[in-house]
């Protein structure tokens, strides 16, 4: 018969334990152990130990994320970690603990929301992971309607005059962003009426109310 001898160095040391396994105590640094095959009568492999070597991996630290609350209007929202560390995988999840994952990435784009949902993001380099998960809560609100009603204090004046634009009957839940493009671009304003520049040629302006809550 033969016995296994588990030893700290590739020659004399400590004998650890003895027999076909070997539980390490808690490690925070890659370790290499040495294992001997021992006879009956004493007698060892002339070939010496063999060594084991335990990989130890930093477990890396709960991520945060870029906005822990986050407002989409009844679409999909764009959830992300702050400052994400190359080598690192983020997982997405729907639940604090356990579940399957619903996505990977520093970034993670949710399907489309008609309720409000919690997401929650962990970090892992290979098989350690992150103590906890940042949560992100995603509010689900509804758009309010277009502005029905703008004039212009005058809508027809010279080269080089200026104009007041303004919303009729504004709702006091919205805020009002005004445009000179119907999608998209850069807001000139926000406010109920907005004084343009001087206007040299004839311009068409837009304005979209957007929820004061969020949406």
């Amino acid at each position: 018969g033969v016995i296994y001898e588990w030893y700290n160095s590739p020659a004399a040391g400590t004998l650890l334990w003895t027999g076909t396994t070997y539980t390490t105590g808690t490690l925070n640094a890659t370790t290499d152990y040495y294992v001997q095959a021992v006879g009956t009568v004493g007698c060892t492999n002339a070939s010496a130990r063999v060594k084991v070597t335990v990989t130890v991996t930093n477990r890396p630290a709960t991520p945060t994320v870029a906005s822990a609350n986050v407002t989409t209007c009844g679409g999909t929202a764009t959830l992300a970690v702050n400052n994400p560390v190359a080598g690192v995988t983020y997982t997405w999840y729907t639940l604090p603990a356990g579940g399957t994952s619903v996505g990977t990435g520093a970034t993670f784009s949710t399907p489309t929301l008609l309720a409000n949902a919690v997401y929650y993001v962990e970090a892992s380099v290979g098989n350690c992971t992150s103590t906890a998960r940042a949560q992100v809560n995603v509010q689900v609100g509804s758009a309010p309607n277009p502005p029905a009603n703008v004039t212009a204090a005058n809508g027809q004046i010279c080269a080089g005059a200026t104009t007041v634009l303004t919303v009729n009957n504004p709702d006091a839940a919205v805020t009002y962003r005004w445009y000179t493009t119907a999608t998209a671009g850069t807001s000139l304003y926000e406010g109920i009426s907005y004084t343009t520049a001087a206007l040299t040629t004839t311009t068409t302006f837009y304005v979209e109310a957007v929820s004061i809550a969020g949406g």
